[in-house]
């Protein structure tokens, strides 16, 4: 955790995505507590899935308003 907060100090992402559910929300929002964070299904599942795919082109979709 130490590492993690010393580099996460450095930057200020304006978006974060996040493949799949590994990283607890939480724990995100504490370092980042001004970025965005999309969170989406995980490349594995969208290839075994193409509901999935679907799902997270969905997700993913507003970033590029966001981004204008």
């Amino acid at each position: 955790i130490n590492k993690f907060s010393s580099f996460s100090s450095k930057i200020e992402p304006l978006i974060i995505v996040v493949f799949g559910s590994y990283i607890p929300k939480d724990f995100l929002k504490n370092f980042y507590q001004e970025s965005i964070i999309i969170y989406t299904h995980s490349l594995l599942d969208m290839i075994n899935n193409l509901e999935y795919k679907k799902d997270a082109w969905k997700n993913l979709k507003p970033i590029l308003t966001i981004l204008k």
